[in-house]
């Protein structure tokens, strides 16, 4: 939930992540089938100016963020990505 609290206009696909519901269930997060740990993300954000927050370091199983269609992705990466033992690729 850190992650989504990072930008300020919330809208898909954000809005199926509640803290009620399993992560897992949440639009554009895919888990590991054994222990439920979130390892792909997929983040598509059409009309706003985003940089990378750092804590998308706190996915530590991630293996593959999916930053889609964000014509607006500006700033640098976060030196925090390097704790992501697991990060395999990014697509952007």
């Amino acid at each position: 939930m850190l992650f989504k609290r990072n930008f300020s206009n919330l809208h898909n696909p954000f809005s199926s992540w509640k803290a009620l519901l399993e992560c897992c269930d949440w639009y554009g997060v895919t888990c590991n089938d054994t222990k439920n740990l979130i390892i792909s993300l997929t983040v598509t954000y059409h009309d706003l100016n985003i940089t990378i927050p750092p804590s998308l370091s706190n996915l530590k199983y991630l293996e593959i963020p999916r930053l889609q269609k964000i014509p607006y992705l500006v700033g640098k990466i976060p030196l925090q990505i390097l704790k992501l033992s697991y990060f395999t690729s990014v697509t952007i």
